[in-house]
C-alpha cells in the first residue's frame, strides 16, 4: 500500500491508524493475534518507523492492541457479541 494515492490532507500517522484498524476488525479473533512488525508496515506502507509507532501507541491508548517486550504488538480479542448491561 502506497500512501502517496490517498488523501493529500490526511496525515501519514492516520493513513496507518485507519489500515491497523481495518486489520484489525477483519480478524475474528479467539485468542489474541500478532500483528506485522514496525519495520514490515514501515516498508509495506512507505512511510517512517516513527509514524508506525505513533500509529500503534494511538491504538494502545485506545486498547486495541498491546506490545510483548521482543515479541512485537498484538490485538486484543474482541467479543462478537458485546455483553448487554441491565438497568438504568
Amino acid at each position: 500500500m502506497n500512501l502517496r494515492g490517498e488523501r493529500q490532507a490526511d496525515f501519514a500517522y492516520q493513513a496507518v491508524y485507519r489500515y491497523m484498524i481495518n486489520l484489525i476488525n477483519e480478524v475474528s479473533l479467539e485468542t489474541p493475534v500478532k500483528l506485522p512488525s514496525l519495520r514490515q508496515l514501515s516498508t509495506r506502507m512507505n512511510v517512517s518507523i516513527s509514524t508506525i509507532q505513533y500509529a500503534y501507541s494511538l491504538l494502545e491508548k485506545e486498547g486495541r492492541v498491546y506490545s510483548v517486550a521482543k515479541s512485537g504488538y498484538f490485538a486484543w480479542p474482541v467479543a462478537t457479541n458485546p455483553p448487554v448491561m441491565a438497568g438504568g
